[in-house]
């Protein structure tokens, strides 16, 4: 299943209470779940990856981190994004998500920004938006 994972659920895999969002990525590393990015979203990633001030709570240190992501990155598909839909979310910077979503042909944005990505003026039915919980109980993968 092809998925679009949020900032917010791949920075909390690393965090001390990474839980679900720590589950996700671990499956989408194992190939149980097939991460599509783009040129927005992944440059993204990268600028969170190196705000020291997010990762105060977190299990690993910054050589870990970049290992992880690295590794992440290799998981992911790559996908062009040649139409910019502008769904008009509240953060400018969360409509490159569903951007995303749609040019990589996803059936999922994983985040825990649901609300928000939910409230713009376009919507994609096909595409549904879940929290970490949600995706790993409708669409669990083998431990």
């Amino acid at each position: 299943m092809r998925i679009v994972v949020d900032t917010n659920v791949l920075v909390g895999a690393l965090h001390k209470n990474g839980g679900p969002a720590r589950r996700v990525i671990l499956a989408c590393l194992r190939k149980q779940y097939r991460p599509v990015v783009g040129v927005a979203l992944f440059t993204e990633y990268e600028d969170v990856f190196q705000r020291a001030n997010l990762w105060k709570r977190s299990l690993v240190g910054p050589a870990e981190r970049a290992e992880v992501f690295s590794s992440f990155a290799a998981a992911c598909s790559w996908t062009e994004v040649f139409f910019l839909w502008r769904p008009n979310l509240r953060d400018e910077s969360d409509n490159c998500i569903i951007e995303t979503a749609v040019a990589g042909g996803a059936s999922v944005i994983v985040t825990r920004n649901v609300r928000d990505l939910r409230s713009g003026d376009l919507r994609f039915p096909d595409i549904d938006i879940l929290t970490p919980e949600q995706l790993l109980t409708r669409f669990p993968c083998p431990p």
